[in-house]
């Protein structure tokens, strides 16, 4: 193998390494990003589509009051509410960027966590008590 052949090899080597870091840290990234809407999500009552749309209207009013403030601190202190740390956690994993209600919604429903029990267990989604007949 000649030195340039072998510093090509190198090369790809590290190519391919950098590409799987950079896959992991995007993996990395969406789970962050998902677990800050879920533990945002965790502090609102009330239907999915209820705690989405208030989570989406904290979230932009957060942004544009206080985010400008914040946006260097990795994370809020203790004597902060949950709720504010919860937004300052999910503006910190998007980049200070906004996020909609039905997006929300959709990564809500698309994880599904059992803490959050966001949807009915099949049993619990039918009034049918199995012979067809509503209890």
């Amino acid at each position: 193998m000649t030195p340039a052949e072998a510093r090509f090899a190198e090369a790809a080597e590290y190519l391919a390494r950098y590409e799987a870091a950079l896959a992991e840290a995007r993996r990395l990234q969406v789970r962050e990003r998902r677990d800050a809407i879920e533990s945002g999500l965790q502090l609102y009552e009330g239907p999915l589509t209820t705690r989405s749309a208030a989570l989406e209207t904290d979230l932009q009013h957060y942004l544009g009051v206080a985010w400008l403030r914040e946006r260097d601190l990795e994370s809020l202190p203790e004597t902060s509410s949950p709720l504010r740390r919860a937004l300052h956690r999910i503006a910190r994993s998007r980049n200070g960027e906004g996020i909609k209600a039905r997006r929300i919604f959709d990564v809500a429903k698309k994880c599904n966590c059992w803490c959050l029990r966001l949807h009915k267990l099949p049993d619990e989604a039918s009034p049918e008590n199995g012979n067809g007949e509503t209890q």
